[in-house]
């Protein structure tokens, strides 16, 4: 039998498809436990070491598994949010000991440590040399994997070469809830704080044999988890193995006297959710004497045909320039590892690599990662969508909550419940109505998705554009134009403020989208649109009223400057000196408090400049560029959204070097720790932005009127860029060169383009070169 990654030689590895980590540093070991995480979208491990030293902070979660606690408030007020969920890591199963001759091994005895992160075939291989005594050494390899064929289901292979003759060999195979330390003095927001031991009851556990199953209850969520581990001894014999039960979980401790032979031990861990813990604890023991019966080789070949299948429709390839190729895989890996694939779950800020954020899901799912789904594997989109839609009954009773009609739906949830404590960044930010409906909008353009719109998406677009017409107004100030008022933008910077320009026109593509489906409904599905207004009870005049707000909705324009003010007080406050601001008093946020930073024209991020690229034909391009050069200058980029979005519109602007330091800055947010903070997770936004600049920042790529535009702007360095997209259940391949742009239809009979306004028409197989207008 063959042991998958146990024994690859390095050399002949393409090394744009790993990641290695070639020693160990105590200062990286955060950055690489971020980096080296393993996920599916439902499970996801953490990249901490086996040993429970060396550790910044350990981590096994499900997507979507939470506790909650009560928000505490000095003082409360109606609409507040009363509870907050965290993602809760689970007991920890990559634990181990390991014994030799009585010595336990620390990670500080270790030599020659490497870590390689095999993004092609979805396994990461540790090995270190343990140099027992003289005349002994110990090599030894760990293998993990996460299964994204099983979405329950890791595994761990470890295997020791001795060099030498050895007495004895005991390795101790744990599972057991983990106490998280907090340092009290650490306030930043962005960080998580739950404990898993803290949160979890253990109120059952069934073992057999080398199997142990533990059942869990949360002790304020009410959820119920199994957790359980199972070993498959390879090669080598064990003399003992001993079962011991402990506070939280269990360990198997393996004895090998005068091994003769390599030893090699499988460990399978399933976690598993159930409404009880029988039903769970069931279908762990299932999961494991699955795996167990069926073999790590059958695991490893339908994770191989996976991630082929994933790829071949994912890639982005970057012929000689093997850094950057190796990182933009490394951020479309982790995007795939980190998204819900059950219309149950999203995709966390942190993805699965950690509890920053405490496992939220924001906007960033809808603008940042749905793009790169929508136009690779579009039945992972539907599912991130079809979450919102699963929630959509708790936003309905937000909205009502805040005294509105519609849907509300949360700034930053888990279960479907506002979980923001400081309501001017979190609540107020109402764009993200408009966001979930923009996303759906486009997916519908793009998939031709009718199921999805009949049950699942027209409903939300009715629930938001009805959410929006009794947020706004008419107001006879401003000429009877639909104004609407206190709300936050996506610049966290400024707050409360009236007709946030980004705010106002989603909200105006929010009213288009309904009224479009709305008459497409009509016209060609008459019976699903008569049960689908029957159902929402939507009044005759609730179409007239959305069209006739869009049409009006207020958009801020300054004359003087030949810009679109950020909110009709913006203009009006003092700008932040940035430039003679000290380098260590950035992100602003950690270092001044928000009504100082309120004040001033300064931006966290992109939030006009996020309108010039979500809204792209509604803007002229002098526009752009007046609005794009006014806000570059005072935005900081404290947040790692930013910088994908400035680039997109710095290429459209014909900035092509300065559109290419900003896709370096969002490629390598994590790789390279730009912010300072991947140790607390890896950014999701950042790595779906990475994409969304090659697409539409490179390629210059954007949808309107029923056509893929393209006009490609390519820095410099880059010779060569190719991507495929799916396009209504048809696949192009798209490389550019400095001087050409060439299309390849791979399926579908054919397809119109514009590439700088020109019509072309494709035709599968056959290729069409066209050249790039400097």
């Amino acid at each position: 039998m063959r042991y998958f990654g146990l024994n690859l030689p390095e050399k002949f590895m393409d090394n744009s498809w790993i990641v290695k980590q070639s020693a160990f540093k105590e200062a990286d070991i955060g950055k690489y436990e971020s980096l080296f995480s393993l996920g599916n979208g439902n499970l996801g491990l953490r990249g901490n070491l086996e040993e429970r030293e060396s550790t910044y902070r350990k981590g096994t979660y499900i997507n979507g598994f939470y506790e909650t606690e009560p928000i505490q408030y000095g003082e409360w007020a109606y609409g507040y949010p009363e509870e907050n969920q965290k993602i809760i890591p689970l007991p920890e199963g990559k634990l181990f000991e390991f014994y030799a001759e009585g010595k336990q091994f620390s990670t500080a005895d270790g030599t020659d440590h490497s870590r390689i992160l095999n993004m092609k075939e979805g396994h990461m291989i540790r090995t270190f040399k343990w140099k027992v005594r003289n005349g002994l050494v110990i090599t030894v390899s760990i293998t993990r994997m996460v299964s994204f064929v099983v979405p329950s289901m890791a595994v761990q292979i470890l295997r020791f070469k001795f060099d030498g003759n050895i007495n004895s060999l005991r390795v101790v195979s744990s599972l057991e809830t983990q106490k998280q330390s907090q340092d009290p003095l650490h306030k930043d927001p962005r960080a998580g704080s739950l404990s898993g031991a803290d949160s979890l009851k253990k109120i059952k556990s069934f073992r057999d044999g080398l199997m142990d199953v533990c059942g869990y209850k949360t002790k304020r969520s009410n959820l119920v988890l199994a957790a359980g581990m199972d070993h498959l001894l390879l090669s080598g014999e064990y003399t003992a193995a001993e079962y011991r039960q402990k506070e939280g979980g269990s360990s198997f401790v393996f004895d090998f006297t005068d091994p003769e032979e390599d030893i090699v031990l499988v460990k399978f861990l399933s976690y598993r959710q159930g409404d009880n813990s029988d039903t769970a604890i069931a279908l762990c023991r299932a999961d494991l004497a699955s795996a167990g019966e069926q073999g790590v080789d059958y695991l490893k070949m339908e994770q191989i045909r996976y991630l082929r299948k994933f790829w071949e429709k994912s890639d982005v390839k970057l012929p000689r320039n093997e850094e950057l190729q190796k990182v933009l895989r490394l951020n479309l890996f982790h995007l795939v590892q980190s998204s819900g694939k059950n219309g149950k779950t999203s995709v966390a800020a942190k993805g699965l690599s950690g509890d920053g954020y405490d496992g939220h899901y924001f906007w960033d799912s809808e603008i940042y990662v749905v793009p790169f789904f929508q136009f690779t594997s579009p039945e992972i989109a539907r599912s991130l969508l079809l979450y919102r839609y699963s929630i959509l009954d708790k936003a309905r009773e937000r909205a009502q909550e805040l005294s509105h009609k519609g849907a509300l739906f949360p700034w930053r949830t888990i279960n479907g419940r506002e979980a923001s404590a400081y309501f001017p960044a979190g609540t107020a930010q109402y764009h993200i109505n408009a966001d979930i409906a923009y996303s759906i909008n486009r997916y519908l353009e793009s998939t031709d998705d009718l199921d999805f719109l009949v049950t699942a998406g027209f409903e939300i677009l009715v629930e938001t554009a009805r959410f929006w017409y009794d947020l706004g107004n008419f107001i006879p100030s401003k000429n009877g134009a639909f104004c609407i008022h206190e709300v936050t933008g996506p610049d966290e910077y400024s707050a409360l403020v009236n007709n946030n320009f980004y705010t106002n026109i989603m909200a105006k593509d929010n009213f288009q989208a309904a009224v479009k489906w709305y008459d497409w409904l009509k016209k060609n599905d008459y019976s699903s649109f008569m049960d689908i207004t029957k159902s929402l009870k939507i009044q005759k005049d609730e179409r007239a009223h959305w069209e006739t707000a869009a049409q009006k909705m207020y958009l801020p324009f300054n004359e003087e400057y030949g810009i679109f003010p950020q909110d009709d007080s913006f203009l009006d406050r003092p700008v932040w000196d940035i430039k003679n601001t000290p380098s260590d008093k950035f992100p602003l946020l950690l270092h001044f408090h928000p009504l100082t930073i309120y004040r001033f024209q300064v931006l966290k991020q992109a939030d006009v400049v996020m309108a010039l690229f979500l809204q792209w034909n509604k803007i002229s391009f002098e526009k752009k560029k007046r609005s794009f050069d006014y806000y570059e200058k005072i935005t900081t980029g404290d947040s790692s959204l930013s910088a994908a979005i400035q680039g997109v519109i710095a290429l459209e602007l014909g900035y092509v070097q300065k559109g290419y330091e900003y896709f370096l800055k969002t490629l390598t947010m994590d790789y390279d720790d730009v912010n300072g903070n991947v140790k607390d997770g890896i950014h999701t936004a950042s790595m779906g932005g990475s994409w969304i600049l090659v697409v539409y920042g490179f390629a210059g790529m954007r949808v309107g009127d029923n056509l893929l535009h393209f006009s490609p702007h390519l820095p410099l360095e880059i010779e060569q860029i190719s991507f495929r997209i799916q396009y209504k259940k048809m696949q192009l391949e798209i490389t550019l060169e400095q001087d050409f742009i060439t299309f390849l239809l791979l399926s579908g009979k054919s397809l119109n383009l514009s590439v700088n306004k020109s019509i072309i028409e494709l035709f599968r197989g056959e290729k069409s070169v066209m050249a790039i207008s400097k």
